[in-house]
């Protein structure tokens, strides 16, 4: 297979896996009763840590009266909680409630089991090539 060929097949499997995790996520967002956007806030502050509002918005792509919704339900539905700042007092800190990132690991276990048996499956030259990728892709 030419180059070309390799690097549009490529492109094709992530497009076609980017659409799978997009609907497994949307799948687990429903069972946790998230919106998307409540959902991947959740992910991020599990990923990040707790952070300001201001910071979640950027990192959402959001304006700060929307991700105030965003926290705002998330509150409710006890998956975050606001608290005080040590460092500034005009500032709150959102943090995630550690039961709420339980629930979302029980229902990505079988995803990450699967995953886990597919990456057996390289060498560890491999492994360093994809590590490699999949970096450079977050880095987008």
């Amino acid at each position: 297979m030419s180059r070309v060929n390799k690097i549009a097949t490529i492109r094709s499997q992530l497009r076609a896996f980017s659409t799978y995790a997009y609907l497994f996520q949307q799948q687990v967002a429903d069972k946790m009763n998230l919106h998307p956007t409540d959902f991947h806030s959740v992910h991020l502050l599990d990923t990040h840590g707790e952070m300001t509002a201001g910071s979640l918005a950027t990192r959402l792509n959001l304006t700060t009266g929307a991700t105030t919704a965003v926290i705002d339900r998330l509150v409710a539905l006890g998956y975050a909680e606001r608290a005080a700042s040590d460092t500034d007092r005009r500032s709150t800190i959102i943090r995630i409630r550690p039961a709420s990132i339980k629930r979302m690991k029980v229902n990505y276990s079988s995803l990450d089991e699967k995953i886990q048996d597919k990456l057996g499956q390289f060498s560890d030259v491999e492994l360093d090539v994809i590590e490699r990728f999949m970096r450079a892709l977050t880095e987008l």
